[in-house]
């Protein structure tokens, strides 16, 4: 579920209230509330671990959003694991990838090319 329309449910909407709907949504929330708290354990460093473990179990509950791996590979590059996030974000640059994730994906390698040039 793309957090837009996650952030648009309310206590009146179908999503929420109607039984056949709630399950649904409960279980299509967890996703992107994993890669909410993994964001913000990138953003504080508090524990660049545990935002890892949150973006993969992110991946895993919605494989389909590649936003996810994206920020697993920005996570990657901030913890100098430059060979795993090298594989992450080549595995974002191919064509039947959105192009505004292949684009953010271009750009954090030429990041990352640059953090590793001597």
């Amino acid at each position: 579920m793309p957090l837009s329309e996650l952030f648009d449910v309310t206590h009146r909407s179908p999503q929420y209230n109607e039984r056949e709907h709630r399950g649904v949504f409960y279980a299509e929330s967890w996703a992107p509330a994993h890669y909410l708290l993994g964001v913000v354990e990138l953003k504080h460093r508090d524990n660049l671990a545990q935002a890892a473990q949150h973006f993969r179990t992110a991946m895993q509950l919605d494989p389909e959003n590649k936003q996810y791996l994206l920020a697993l590979g920005d996570l990657q590059i901030q913890r100098r694991e430059y060979a795993t996030a090298r594989q992450t974000l080549l595995s974002l640059l191919g064509p039947e990838i959105d192009p505004e994730v292949r684009r953010k994906a271009e750009s954090l390698m030429k990041a990352l090319e640059e953090s590793i040039r001597p």
